[in-house]
């Protein structure tokens, strides 16, 4: 496996309100696609939940293939 095939890409969503609180933020919470789309179709959803927790930041992962 090379380098390239093994990073993983991934995308944060931070509340708008407090990105400079984010650096602070203890908890994260995964958002992973389903067999096909990409780590864009949860962007909606991690959003809206950030917004309702803005203790969490959230990671949208985009599995490679």
């Amino acid at each position: 496996m090379s380098r390239k095939e093994s990073l993983l890409a991934f995308e944060k969503v931070l509340n708008a309100a407090s990105k400079a609180e984010a650096a602070n933020n203890k908890h994260s919470i995964f958002f992973l696609h389903g067999l096909l789309g990409s780590k864009r179709n949860w962007i909606s959803p991690a959003r809206d939940f950030i917004k309702a927790m803005p203790g969490f930041v959230g990671v949208n992962i985009d599995l490679p293939g």
